[in-house]
This record gives C-alpha cells, structure tokens and sequence, in this order.
C-alpha cells in the first residue's frame, strides 16, 4: 500500500495497530537546512530559534508485513530515489530525496508524534468546532 495522507488519519492508523510504522522514508523537507533548491533562502529555524517542522514523505505498510519484504521494498526504494531523473524530478518540486533505513523512518514518525502531541495539548488544539 503507498499512502500520502494528512499525518491525522497516519496516527489514527498507527493508534489502531493496523499498520506497521514505515518501510521507508522517501523524501523529506529538511527546514533545519537551507533547501538544495534554494540555498539561499534561509531556514526558518534560522529567524525562529528552536523552530522546526518538516514534511516527509513515506511507505507504510500492514503490520504483519514480513521483515525481508520491508528490506526488498527499502532497498528499491533508496536506490530508486538516488535515480539522477528521479532526483531532478523531485528537486524541481521542490523536494530532496532522503532515504534511509526502516528503524530510523520509524524514529522520525515517533518523534513527531510526540512534538505534535505536545504542541496540540499546549495550544489547547480540538477537533472540529
């Protein structure tokens, strides 16, 4: 399965244990580094200290995914993203290919988790209304 959904119904998915966190991590927006489309531009981090918020693409897939198969789809899929057209394509969309491995997409998904979780409680956030 290939999604790219709002992070809400991903969380939703992962609180419910239907999915297994991630195969791997296809692109990302890096704002805590100048993008390579525009490494002039600064960073918001850069005007906002301890600012950071990235979007970042993924695989997920169902829980019960076997382990070789999550290996066989993240190699093709780092070297896929490594491809010079494929490089171009994203870096003319205005993204850069990342990659790595299973644990560290499912680092990255928990990390935000948590963030958003905190920044939500904070601000007091609801749903709806």
């Amino acid at each position: 399965m290939l999604a790219v959904e709002r992070v809400l119904a991903v969380v939703e998915r992962l609180g419910a244990g239907a999915v297994t966190w991630s195969i791997s991590p296809a692109t990302a927006e890096r704002h805590e580094q100048a993008a390579c489309s525009a490494p002039d531009l600064p960073t918001v981090s850069e005007s906002v200290p301890g600012y950071e918020a990235a979007l970042w693409f993924g695989i997920l897939g169902p829980k019960a995914l076997p382990l070789d198969l999550v290996a066989r789809w993240n190699k093709e899929i780092e070297r896929i993203v490594q491809l010079p057209e494929i490089r171009e394509r994203m870096a003319a969309a205005g993204t850069e290919p990342v990659g790595g491995s299973p644990d560290h997409f499912r680092n990255v998904i928990a990390r935000d988790i948590t963030k958003w979780q905190t920044v939500v409680k904070a601000a007091n956030i609801k749903v709806g209304n």
